[in-house]
């Protein structure tokens, strides 16, 4: 047996003890009052658990354009399981153009949701001369249990800019590969919002699934989404294939990452199932620093999240890999 497989069946272990004697997790969904703000406005938080768990607070966070954490907040749940807060973009924290990313995370299991909301500075948002550009938006429809692109997914799209449909609604079309790809001249440096509408997977008629995006056409982010108790996730991205990001990285090594930064692996079982996996060619990194020939076994607090992060398809694979050549460069991880 590998030593990722015996990684992987004692976390397996680990998470079936706490699931017995911890508290009962809550799922949660965390929402804003609109997908776009411009100078002035206030956003309106509010989110609900299915149960409320004694002692716990909602632990809120915000994510810059760059992913850069912003704010973080703890709010109390009400005897309603409702949790509700605003930002307001007095703050100084909140001032660039961009599409930000709202987390909220409950319980000791981390139960996590997120959204999202694209922001307009004045400078933007006042600027209607600015020039165009070419783009190709890509969506795949990914079924999350199976990690695969699903097919026959009966859609409708719409992009709208400042509340103004743009593009679309289109009528119901049938994608059969799972796949979309869409010219469009789209306004440098401006926001737009993506409505994506499914009512139909594999030739079966679903309640409608909606699905909110808000990009910029220089964003090389790619956006995920997975509508509330379904298996279906969309990816989308500009002039990028939307799926490309897991191509060094197993899918699987996911679950790795995320227990890792949830405290149910130890760092040292994480280094070493890490090692393991750089040495046998599972993990592929090219461009790796030279190792140094000193050894600080401290991990930055950022790794933890960016692992986290990726797990959750919040940051792209690259921002992770970054973490892992960074423990390589410190000598944490020796290859």
């Amino acid at each position: 047996m590998k030593i990722s497989q015996l990684v992987i069946l004692s976390v397996v272990l680990s998470i079936t003890l706490h699931s017995a004697y911890g508290q009962v997790a809550s799922s949660i969904t965390v929402n804003t009052d609109k997908i776009h703000y411009s100078d002035g406005d206030i956003i309106y938080i509010s989110g609900s658990v299915s149960e409320i768990l004694f002692g716990e607070d909602i632990n809120l966070m915000v994510l810059a354009p760059n992913g850069n954490l912003i704010s973080i907040d703890k709010l109390i749940v009400d005897s309603n399981k409702i949790f509700q807060t605003e930002l307001t973009y007095a703050s100084e924290l909140i001032k660039s153009s961009g599409t930000y990313t709202i987390l909220a995370i409950y319980g000791s299991d981390n139960t996590m949701s997120n959204t999202t909301f694209s922001f307009d500075s004045i400078s933007k948002a006042t600027n209607q001369d600015a020039p165009e550009k070419e783009i190709q938006l890509k969506f795949d429809f990914i079924d999350t249990y199976k990690k695969v692109i699903l097919e026959h997914i009966d859609y409708k799209i719409t992009v709208s800019k400042n509340g103004a449909d743009i593009f679309g609604p289109i009528p119901l079309t049938h994608a059969s590969v799972g796949k979309i790809s869409i010219p469009m001249t789209l306004g440098s440096g401006q926001s737009y919002d993506i409505l994506i509408e499914v009512h139909g997977i594999l030739f079966k008629k679903i309640p409608t699934e909606k699905f909110s995006f808000s990009i910029m056409p220089e964003s090389e982010i790619i956006h995920s989404q997975i509508a509330p108790n379904s298996t279906l996730k969309i990816k989308l991205a500009i002039n990028q294939n939307p799926s490309g990001e897991s191509q060094i990285i197993p899918e699987w090594l996911k679950n790795n990452a995320k227990w890792w930064a949830n405290g149910l692996i130890d760092d040292d079982t994480f280094v070493q199932g890490t090692q393991y996996m750089i040495r046998e060619k599972i993990v592929d990194i090219s461009n790796m620093p030279y190792p140094a020939t000193w050894m600080d076994k401290s991990i930055p607090e950022w790794i933890k999240n960016n692992a986290s992060w990726w797990a959750d398809d919040l940051i792209p694979e690259s921002e992770y890999i970054k973490g892992i050549k960074y423990l390589v460069e410190k000598g944490v991880i020796q290859v």
